[in-house]
């Protein structure tokens, strides 16, 4: 799908309906198109607070994630900022993530870049997008730099392992859907053993199952290899 978008521009009001269609898309033209972000209506609304609007926290997840040295405060209307428009809207969920990534002026999100540059993600984003479950945002991150998956940090753990120990099922399904090889789903070091081994270890039944379906086994980082039954 990458290779279709590439050659295509969009529009803003192309963006505005991908907030409530298709996040994955959205985080395509936000990567080609950071001016966007720049945008405001004549109401002050930006995209933030469409995608607050829409009731999507996918949409809202990417556009905090492609945010910084702007006001994400920005006003819409009567002074309504995005945080009050998900509150009078009942979007409790949203409005706990709005707060979580301090769009009460504490800074930007954490996932921030210079807006002016080039969009780049790096591993920290990956990580952090696992344990935010922020899932479409990590799949995205790894389809544009799948080389973050074969990266062993020095305790031996990779992001899949990462994924695991988050409990966060779509955050490890993400993964699973980038990369499909048994060698990668079953590896293992000294330190750690194959992510099975660990979802087993955490007593994610729900994980296990799924690495299981893939091809995952339970081997031990000691190599005294077992297979259990959930």
């Amino acid at each position: 799908d990458s290779e279709n978008t590439d050659m295509v521009d969009f529009t803003i009001d192309e963006a505005m309906l991908a907030l409530s269609q298709n996040p994955p898309l959205l985080i395509i033209m936000l990567t080609k198109h950071l001016e966007f972000m720049r945008n405001a209506d004549e109401n002050g609304s930006t995209l933030l607070h469409e995608a607050v609007r829409c009731g999507k926290i996918e949409s809202v997840s990417v556009v905090l994630a492609f945010t910084l040295s702007m006001n994400i405060e920005g006003h819409r209307n009567h002074d309504e900022s995005a945080l009050v428009m998900a509150q009078t809207l009942g979007h409790n969920a949203i409005a706990e993530l709005l707060v979580e990534t301090g769009v009460l002026g504490a800074g930007a999100p954490r996932y921030g870049r210079d807006i002016d540059k080039e969009h780049t993600f790096t591993y920290e984003d990956a990580l952090d997008a696992i344990f935010h479950d922020h899932s479409v945002l990590l799949h995205a991150i790894l389809t544009q730099n799948p080389g973050f998956l074969r990266y062993v940090d020095k305790n031996g753990w990779t992001l899949l392992h990462e994924a695991v120990r988050s409990g966060n099922v779509d955050s490890v399904s993400a993964i699973l859907d980038i990369i499909d090889d048994v060698t990668y789903l079953n590896m293992r070091t000294t330190n750690v053993g194959t992510a099975t081994w660990l979802a087993i270890l955490c007593e994610n039944k729900e994980i296990a199952e799924l690495l299981k379906a893939k091809g995952g086994v339970e081997l031990s980082p000691e190599g005294n290899d077992r297979i259990s039954e959930l």
